[in-house]
């Protein structure tokens, strides 16, 4: 059998460099980091629009605030989220 280069792993098909993966466990460690730094509510809105892919509609019945209310808690979550992580590279 024939080996992988060491420099490259296979992943789903595709080849990825190592460096591309320490790269990427980097930006997630970096994101975990910045979500502490907001508030409660932005954080959860965050985790619940990006990692469990939620609408507006869902997080704000989940919640019990109106979707304006979550669009402002995104938005403003994002935004300090941007200012960590230009702060914090």
């Amino acid at each position: 059998t024939s080996e992988a280069p060491a420099e490259h792993f296979e992943a789903a098909g595709a080849s990825v460099h190592p460096d591309e993966i320490v790269e990427r466990r980097e930006a997630v460690t970096s994101i975990r980091v910045g979500l502490r730094a907001l508030t409660d509510d932005q954080a959860e809105v965050i985790s619940m629009k990006f990692l469990s892919e939620l609408s507006d509609h869902e997080i704000a019945e989940a919640l019990g605030k109106s979707e304006e209310a979550v669009r402002q808690l995104q938005f403003r979550g994002l935004r300090a989220l941007r200012e960590y992580l230009d702060k914090h590279p």
